[in-house]
């Protein structure tokens, strides 16, 4: 074979396998949906999109006295709220989110065992104290603390209602004059709840 032919062989032979990683390539690419990440209606991509909103997100509580555990249904501070995809959500794929909890501002005299958390969708219930919560968790750029509700949440057809109860709570036999000491701005309570998420089916590690 003389050099010029050898030299067309070889371009032709790289032109070839060239070719074939383009069409191994983009084989494989089709396989794969989509990941959007993203928090609430942050979750947008050029060829769909998907949005989670959530309805009555924020609440307060003010100058919170104790209770006991018995009358946390009637007497502990209640909030209710949907987690749902937006009106313009356009792909057809599921979605797995985290529930998040993003605490504005918290009283001092809140962060300990006796200020209790109650998170229940339908007959789900998950419950616990905010200094458990907060444990190791660090103030972010906005001097907020974002905890964890719930993760790995497979998102209903029609959305997921919850109800989260916050009290504190008295203990019978258990000196708690700490926790009324000072003023009202020590048993205040500020947070909002968030979505952050992706499409697909949720996948435990």
């Amino acid at each position: 074979m003389d050099k010029k032919t050898q030299r067309s062989y070889v371009i032709l032979l790289s032109v070839s396998v060239l070719c074939l990683i383009v069409i191994v390539t983009a084989g494989t690419f089709a396989f794969f949906n989509p990941i959007i990440k993203g928090e609430g209606k942050d979750m947008n991509i050029g060829v769909g999109k998907a949005a989670l909103e959530i309805d009555k997100g924020t609440f307060t509580a003010n100058n919170l006295y104790p209770i006991t555990a018995d009358s946390k249904n009637t007497k502990a501070i209640s909030h209710t709220f949907t987690v749902k995809k937006t009106e313009d959500t356009t792909l057809k794929s599921g979605i797995c989110y985290d529930l998040l909890l993003v605490i504005e501002s918290i009283g001092d005299k809140l962060k300990s065992t006796d200020f209790k958390y109650e998170l229940v969708k339908g007959s789900e219930v998950k419950s616990g104290d905010f200094q458990t919560l907060l444990n190791g968790v660090q103030l972010n750029e906005e001097q907020q603390y974002v905890v964890s509700l719930k993760d790995k949440i497979q998102l209903g057809e029609s959305g997921d209602t919850y109800t989260l109860k916050v009290w504190l709570q008295y203990e019978d036999g258990k000196d708690q004059s700490e926790i009324l000491k000072g003023d009202a701005s020590t048993r205040t309570f500020t947070a909002h709840v968030k979505a952050s998420g992706q499409t697909g089916t949720c996948k435990t590690e």
